[in-house]
């Protein structure tokens, strides 16, 4: 049996007023959400574009184990309906690479 990694984390790195008593003080919300969990989807990235420095800041502000999963654009997956859709899906990549 193989041991694969297990991520846990949410849709979003806002800490709820129940919850933030587990997370540190100190630290943007990013810094004190990754501090506790090892994942967390950028759902933002479905409903407008991020600049790549953006996605460079995010990453370098957390602990490395954290795993970011970019959710694709609502454009190429919903719009275009993944058809004709290698010059946005080059795009987002490029801005999240």
């Amino acid at each position: 049996m193989s041991h694969l990694p297990i991520y846990i984390g949410c849709a979003g790195w806002s800490v709820g007023r129940e919850q933030a008593a587990v997370f540190p003080v100190e630290g943007t919300h990013l810094q004190r959400y990754g501090s506790q969990l090892n994942c967390v989807e950028i759902n933002s990235s479905f409903y407008r574009p991020h600049r790549h420095q953006t996605y460079v800041r995010w990453d370098e502000s957390c602990p490395k184990r954290l795993v970011f999963c970019v959710k694709a654009p609502k454009h190429t997956t919903h719009e275009l309906r993944l058809a004709d859709f290698a010059q946005p899906l080059n795009e987002f990549l490029r801005q999240c690479s």
